[in-house]
């Protein structure tokens, strides 16, 4: 016979399981981490806590078109759903790969952001306060040569440069308070042919 306090003990640590158990959730998203059905999303996130005293859920973002689901993103939220993103995430191309790395706050991106191509390479270099980009950001083709560079102050304010592949120069403008403004000139392969836009 199974005495009385060690049947309560396992009993409870069943319960306390099963209760544990319950906090995993799915949820359907479209590509922008919006609720949507089932057949339309794009992704599904799976929420679970790792223990009752956890305060944030762990995320697991899958991709819905593929079997076996591939993993999209891992990192951790606020909420159930795991739409209210938090900390450190990764993100995963289909094949494994790893996509593109930084942290949010409160759901707005925080900090330094990578990203790579599907061969691997440093594609991305931007940096975030609140969302918004700022400070020193950089993309570059895959053949290592810069694509566009963009200095913006803390205000937002700044200038961007865009280029060809062989580094000639193929756009230019400002920023004011972290959105484009004013003129933004256009080069076509040959200097002497320019677009202007206002």
């Amino acid at each position: 016979m199974i005495p009385k306090k060690t049947f309560l003990v396992v009993l409870f640590s069943a319960i306390t399981f099963t209760v544990f158990a319950q906090t995993t959730t799915k949820t359907f998203v479209d590509y922008y981490d919006k609720p949507a059905d089932r057949i339309t999303a794009s992704f599904y996130i799976e929420t679970f806590k790792t223990n009752d005293t956890a305060v944030y859920w762990q995320r697991k973002k899958y991709y819905n078109d593929t079997v076996p689901a591939a993993l999209a993103a891992t990192g951790k939220s606020k909420d159930a759903e795991g739409l209210i993103k938090e900390g450190a995430f990764v993100y995963y191309y289909k094949n494994g790969i790893k996509e593109k790395e930084g942290n949010y706050s409160n759901n707005l991106k925080e900090g330094e952001w990578k990203e790579w191509n599907e061969q691997g390479k440093l594609s991305v270099l931007n940096h975030f306060k609140k969302d918004k980009m700022m400070g020193k950001n950089i993309r570059w083709f895959s053949n290592g040569s810069v694509y566009d560079s963009t200095i913006l102050e803390a205000s937002g304010n700044g200038k961007s440069f865009g280029f060809y592949e062989d580094g000639a120069t193929e756009g230019e403008g400002n920023y004011t308070a972290g959105d484009k403004n004013g003129v933004w000139t256009y080069y076509y392969r040959t200097a002497k042919n320019k677009k202007v836009l206002k």
